[in-house]
């Protein structure tokens, strides 16, 4: 009996529809991929174009704590505070009326500045341990400054001179009324961790004030028995200037977490 072929047509357009779906799936899949790696790059480029580095905002966060905002960035709440100036305290003397305290005579700059003078030469001590000398102090001197031992403790960097750039704690400090001088000492720098050197007259110096000092924002010193201490500059968040004072009140909010 003679057998007849079977008619295999169908099965080769099969074949070719299978090819060209398959070729159809590899244009959309490249098509796909091609569009999220646009996407990606796009945004990648957005963002080192318009945004920021974390890293960096997150320092720039702690730089606003340790040393305050800029005081023209009036929208912070951290405007006037900084924990470095709690620690280092600001130039406070005498009560004022004032919405935050200066020191009597001096206007912006509050930065204490005294320069080594030639009183007295100065002198290593206790096996040059210690330094002593005298100097002139370029701010306005009130009440405190008056007082023996008033400075102990604070810290002085010198701003020029053999000790340019170091800092060190007063040991002792006093004036004396007879000859108007003013005596400090002082822990003796090292420069290289084993050499010391002395302060020349007329090298000049920055002196911390009193940590955690003063009365607060809005304190009234005139203010009597039967009437409020404190005025509305105590409930303002945003401070217009730096603030001379240390206290925990609503103003302060890094101070009275502490406290």
């Amino acid at each position: 009996m003679i057998r007849r072929p079977q008619n295999r047509r169908g099965v080769v357009i099969l074949i070719v529809l299978s090819l060209l779906v398959l070729f159809v799936l590899l244009v959309v899949t490249f098509a796909i991929v091609a569009g999220q790696y646009l996407r990606a790059a796009q945004a990648v480029g957005r963002r080192e174009w318009l945004g920021e580095d974390p890293q960096r905002i997150a320092d720039r966060v702690m730089y606003a704590l340790v040393r305050e905002p800029d005081l023209d960035h009036a929208g912070s709440p951290l405007r006037g505070h900084s924990l470095l100036a709690d620690v280092y305290g600001m130039p406070v003397s005498r009560l004022s009326t004032a919405s935050y305290l200066r020191r009597p005579g001096d206007t912006g700059n509050q930065t204490m500045r005294g320069e080594v003078n030639a009183t007295t030469t100065p002198v290593a001590l206790a096996g040059a341990q210690i330094v002593q000398f005298t100097f002139t102090p370029k701010w306005t001197p009130g009440y405190s400054d008056l007082l023996t031992g008033f400075y102990n403790g604070s810290v002085l960097t010198f701003i020029d001179g053999p000790l340019q750039g170091q800092s060190t704690r007063v040991v002792w400090y006093q004036y004396d009324a007879a000859t108007s001088a003013y005596w400090l000492r002082i822990v003796t720098p090292q420069l290289d961790g084993t050499g010391t050197a002395l302060p020349a007259v007329g090298n000049t110096f920055v002196l911390n004030g009193k940590p955690f000092a003063g009365t607060g924002f809005g304190y009234n010193s005139t203010a009597g028995s039967a009437t409020p201490r404190l005025t509305e500059e105590a409930l303002k968040p945003n401070r217009i200037g730096q603030a001379v004072y240390d206290t925990s009140d609503p103003t302060n909010s890094l101070f009275h977490f502490v406290n």
